[in-house]
């Protein structure tokens, strides 16, 4: 009997939004990492190795679908597989949004109850990944940092493995499913999952597996089916773990927004979040159809348990909730570019109110002084006479409180 843990973690290692796994781009930041060191820092998944490392007609992604048995797309960034120092065998499997998975198989001592197990492989692989981040992982980063690969992004503040939850499979022979003490074992540990059911059927030979949350069972077949399965658990609970990461982050930047009196700041800072939700979402449905039937099946039969489709209405709520507030913010930027532009407009019309009545003034006193500006009248004006007598403050302050009075009275009618 084995133990292999599934485990999500948070690393520091992402790619630059926008850049997506069948771009030039990401075919050359993959190839970037898996040359350092002569591959000794991080393997390229398959299919993004170099043509002449095979036979181009051989190369998954090269023509879509050419092999039904294997997945047509590989969405890590890279992995690094090695042994820990317990010796139990490790896989990181890197992933291209601040998440990797960490894969540590186990082997537990005979005869121990389901509780004891579940707590002994979780303790084992909090301490393995500790050790790990300490020292392989270390040096991975350290590697990658100053290799300075484009589109690769590293967050300083993270520099470790930071885990979230461990997820336990437990892997048997069907001889050792036979025995009393492995199938009071297997009630225990799928006891507190959604189908505990699942633990006779799987003594009765209806099933080969049972896929819940976090305890799970797989009974050996053949190695590519087993493997199969293991492989829809890692891109369950990465799919898993990223959208629940996002959850997090939109529904704590909608509430800071909400505070945030920068509209600009705002709206950036929805777009992005709204904008890596949109590219998440669409990244899960577009890898689905580049899985093999079956692992495409167990890992949908996984995230059901999980009730993944709830995460995924859930975020969609969030991202309508940033659209409107998008759209609320921008309407009142123009809102606001209206109120200005008005205000101008009214500041240049009282302005030209006062700058006429100047005029009046002058031109007053220059036709009352220089008679030959009324040569063709019959009369001096009288209008113009009145005005050229007026004391010029008292002219200017009239004005100028018709001009506020008016102002006064646009204020007014604009706020209605």
């Amino acid at each position: 009997m084995q133990i292999t843990t599934i485990t999500p973690v948070h690393y520091p290692l992402s790619v630059r939004a926008g850049v997506n796994e069948f771009s030039a781009a990401y075919g050359e930041l993959v190839q970037r990492i898996n040359a350092l060191e002569d591959g000794q820092v991080l393997h390229a998944p398959d299919w993004h190795c170099p043509a002449e490392a095979r036979d181009q007609a051989d190369r998954p992604g090269s023509t879509a679908y050419s092999d039904i048995t294997r997945d047509d797309r590989d969405i890590r960034l890279g992995y690094w597989r090695g042994r820990t120092v317990d010796g139990f065998e490790l896989t990181l499997h890197c992933f291209n949004s601040e998440l990797a998975v960490v894969e540590l198989v186990l082997e537990p001592a005979p005869d121990i109850a389901a509780h004891a197990l579940k707590e002994w492989a979780e303790e084992q692989t909090k301490l393995a990944i500790s050790q790990f981040a300490n020292r392989e992982f270390a040096r991975i980063m350290a590697t990658v940092r100053e290799a300075n690969i484009d589109n690769l992004q590293l967050r300083e503040e993270c520099s470790g493995l930071k885990c979230l939850w461990v997820g336990s499979i437990l892997n048997l022979s069907s001889e050792e499913v036979q025995r009393k003490d492995t199938q009071m074992l297997l009630h225990q540990w799928l006891d507190a999952t959604i189908r505990p059911e699942d633990a006779e059927d799987i003594i009765n030979g209806r099933l080969r597996h049972s896929l819940r949350w976090l305890n799970y069972v797989i009974v050996a077949q053949e190695h590519q089916t087993d493997r199969q399965k293991v492989e829809a658990m890692i891109l369950a609970q990465y799919f898993y773990a990223v959208q629940h990461y996002i959850n997090r982050d939109l529904l704590a930047d909608i509430s800071d927004v909400f505070l945030e009196t920068n509209l600009k700041t705002s709206e950036l800072k929805l777009q992005r979040v709204r904008a890596r939700t949109q590219l998440h979402i669409t990244t899960y449905y577009e890898a689905r159809n580049h899985l093999v039937r079956a692992k495409k099946h167990w890992m949908e039969e996984i995230l059901q348990a999980w009730d993944f489709d709830d995460l995924l209405e859930n975020a969609q709520r969030m991202v309508d909730v940033c659209s409107t507030r998008i759209n609320e913010i921008n309407n009142k930027k123009r809102s606001l570019a209206s109120i200005l532009t008005d205000s101008l407009l009214a500041l240049i019309g009282l302005f030209a109110i006062l700058d006429l009545a100047l005029q009046f003034v002058t031109y007053s006193r220059e036709m009352v002084t220089s008679p030959t500006l009324n040569y063709y009248d019959e009369q001096t004006s009288g209008l113009l006479s009145v005005l050229a007598t007026w004391n010029i403050d008292l002219f200017m302050g009239i004005n100028l409180l018709i001009v506020v009075l008016l102002g006064a009275l646009y204020a007014v009618l604009k706020l209605r």
